[in-house]
């Protein structure tokens, strides 16, 4: 899919330094902060207020839901090895580490736990709190640090906080390096081990190993044999990165999927409203606004009165991979609709909305499934480095 035709084909430059009655608009295709987040200063706040402080407006539009599964089999799995590796021990218990690459999969482990009595819980809580947990950037590692420190509150099996391993990785290649960095070290894998083993629990994939883009499983149960692996709380349809890189170097992995991702059903009623939306009577002061569609919030944090804009929006940024499939094509009809719309009263067509990607693995699936290349892609994951490459951007194109 390509994006719609438009005149002029060229998109005119925002300016540098917006005019205040007329800033631009970005769409942040990501969900609002939640509640139980740990971090005072919680990831989609930083993106609004990393534009605003030039002047820009945003939409913070939800568009995926999540489901968890094998809640059962991630508890006993978690019970199990209860023994914590031995020093001077080559090859500890069944797992030697925990790997968590996103907050979802912190979630999908809460809510297993939750009906647990203490006694589980606190058996749970150790596994974390005597093996090296790691993750794939700051929120995450905020969001496990907190999990399990929270658990051991008063317990002697407070967690080392340098347990906790990954916060500087920005995606699974990083996280590889950290991995392998921890094995070189404390070699709790096999060192005369040359091919890694990868075993699914509970769910074992059509194919023999993890070679497609994404890993679609069946519910076959199956149980990890063997030296110790990495137990690895993966979403049901994930990159075969990480599980292809560990088993290249090696090691073991036992992955057991705890989530699925799935569209939001309101999409793209959401994104034909916001994108229809008349911002020429929104309050001027930089606050959060709720704006009930389908009894679902979308959040837009508005700095000054806005005329009516000649686009839906300015930057379209996107997320992840799952979040362009769920946005795409309603992206696409919004602005043929705008374009309809503006033709029809003898107007020129709209300049279509300029893209930005999170990262380097998100921009590839926009390129490769939809055969569109965004305008920026975020040399590093967070707001600072999003905003300044954008701002950059419109400058060199001014």
């Amino acid at each position: 899919m390509t994006r719609p035709e438009s005149t002029p084909p060229t998109k005119p430059p925002l300016k540098q330094q917006p005019n205040v009655a007329n800033p631009p608009h970005v769409l942040l295709l990501r969900n609002p902060d939640e509640n139980n987040d740990p971090n005072p200063n919680p990831p989609t706040a930083r993106y609004i207020r990393a534009f605003q402080a030039h002047g820009w407006t945003t939409t913070s539009l939800p568009v995926l839901c999540h489901h968890w599964l094998n809640a059962d089999l991630l508890c006993s799995t978690l019970l199990s090895p209860t023994d914590p590796p031995s020093e001077g021990t080559p090859l500890p218990p069944q797992y030697w580490g925990l790997v968590l690459t996103s907050g979802r999969a912190i979630d999908a482990l809460e809510a297993a736990i939750a009906p647990l009595s203490s006694a589980d819980r606190s058996l749970i809580w150790q596994f974390g709190a005597t093996r090296p947990v790691f993750v794939v950037g700051p929120n995450t590692y905020r969001r496990a640090k907190s999990f399990f420190e929270r658990a051991h509150t008063g317990s002697a099996h407070s967690p080392d906080r340098s347990q906790i391993i990954g916060r500087e990785a920005g995606d699974a290649v990083h996280l590889l390096e950290y991995i392998q960095a921890y094995v070189n070290e404390h070699r709790p894998v096999d060192p005369t081990s040359q091919t890694g083993a990868w075993t699914q629990l509970a769910q074992t994939p059509a194919s023999a190993a993890p070679t497609t883009t994404t890993t679609t499983t069946t519910t076959t149960p199956v149980r990890s044999s063997g030296p110790a692996s990495l137990l690895f709380l993966s979403s049901r349809q994930r990159r075969p990165t990480l599980v292809s890189g560990l088993i290249q170097r090696g090691i073991n992995v036992t992955e057991l999927p705890v989530y699925d991702t799935g569209a939001d059903p309101t999409v793209p009623q959401r994104l034909t409203r916001e994108g229809a939306a008349d911002r020429t009577e929104q309050p001027p002061s930089p606050e959060i606004l709720p704006i009930e569609i389908n009894q679902s919030p979308v959040t837009t944090a508005q700095t000054a009165d806005q005329s009516s804009r000649h686009r839906p929006w300015d930057w379209v940024v996107f997320f992840s991979p799952s979040g362009v499939d769920a946005t795409w094509p309603a992206i696409v009809n919004t602005c043929a609709k705008e374009t309809g719309r503006r033709r029809a009263r003898g107007l020129c067509s709209p300049p279509l909305p300029r893209l930005a990607t999170i990262g380097i693995t998100t921009a590839n699936h926009l390129q490769s499934q939809y055969h569109v290349e965004p305008e920026v892609v975020a040399s590093q994951p967070n707001p600072e480095c999003l905003v300044a490459e954008i701002i950059q951007y419109e400058a060199n194109h001014a």
